[in-house]
């Protein structure tokens, strides 16, 4: 017979934003390259 105990194991990852500037930081290069993407329409 299984025993089962309730660990709780903490999140792992980065830390959420606090800012819009940290908010966009963590977008990283990405937006860039869409927004120049989005922009170049004509």
């Amino acid at each position: 017979m299984a025993t089962q105990t309730n660990v709780e194991i903490p999140a792992k990852g980065a830390p959420l934003p606090r800012s819009f500037l940290e908010y966009v930081k963590s977008m990283g290069p990405g937006v860039v390259v869409v927004l120049t993407w989005l922009g170049a329409g004509r």
